[in-house]
């Protein structure tokens, strides 16, 4: 995904990841990153243009967690803020414009045409960064995301 924002994103579009997933994270670690601020539930991807809009990526079939009540070692209570409940109070903040899951390449480029996000040369990059694929994946790129595989024919919203 990192190759295909940095070759298609027209400035002044600007893309992060948030990582807080990559990685499994030691106790050590998760509560040093905890005492920072780290959020659960952020988007994998943050796109800047306008607005902020997200991108959660799930392999097929993934869905977005829920939030849940675990307990500490010390047996204390503890709420999990789960993606879906985040996803709501960021698009609640005003400041995003729209948050998605994408389960593929081709989802990625939908949102990006849908939220009219500015791109390089086209589909040009898709030489690039599929150079045997190239054929087929322009043949299929003006396809709704995924084929329609977007949360059971869930239509695209942006707010």
């Amino acid at each position: 995904m990192r190759d295909l924002l940095n070759l298609c994103l027209a400035p002044p579009a600007v893309w992060a990841p948030y990582p807080a997933g990559v990685t499994t994270l030691s106790a050590q670690q998760f509560a040093q990153y905890s005492r920072f601020g780290l959020k659960r539930g952020m988007p994998d991807i943050m796109l800047f243009f306008g607005k902020v809009w997200g991108i959660e990526l799930k392999r097929r079939g993934g869905r977005l967690t829920k939030t849940r009540v675990v307990h500490t070692r010390r047996g204390t209570p503890r709420e999990l803020i789960g993606q879906a409940e985040m996803h709501q109070q960021l698009l609640a903040s005003d400041a995003w414009g729209g948050i998605e899951v994408a389960y593929s390449v081709d989802d990625v480029c939908a949102l990006l045409d849908f939220w009219k996000i500015p791109r390089l040369g086209g589909h040009a990059w898709l030489a690039a960064l599929h150079p045997r694929n190239a054929a087929p994946l322009a043949a299929t790129f003006g396809k709704r995301a995924g084929g329609g595989d977007l949360s059971a024919g869930r239509k695209l919203e942006s707010n």
